[in-house]
């Protein structure tokens, strides 16, 4: 959702929701005491995809962005597949 409000609202809507899905399947996994790990590797993880959708969005290296963009698509595919299908 990082960046695709601007470029497209109603695809924005359905992230949205995957990412709640995905947020809920993390805490029902998640071992008692554990909040703090886990949110640690929800900021990494943003953090990381912000880095690469910076990079494909506003990057003037076309074959820098063009490969920020596989990895961003490639990681997310990697992320909602499997869980939410």
């Amino acid at each position: 959702m990082q960046y695709q409000w601007m470029f497209d609202g109603v695809a924005s809507e359905v992230t949205k929701q995957q990412r709640a899905r995905v947020i809920e399947m993390v805490e029902a996994a998640m071992a008692l005491g554990q909040g703090r790990v886990v949110l640690n590797w929800r900021i990494s993880g943003k953090l990381a995809q912000s880095a690469l959708l910076t990079r494909a969005t506003f990057n003037e290296d076309a074959a820098d962005a063009a490969w920020a963009h596989d990895q961003t698509t490639r990681l997310s595919l990697e992320c909602t597949s499997f869980p939410l299908s």
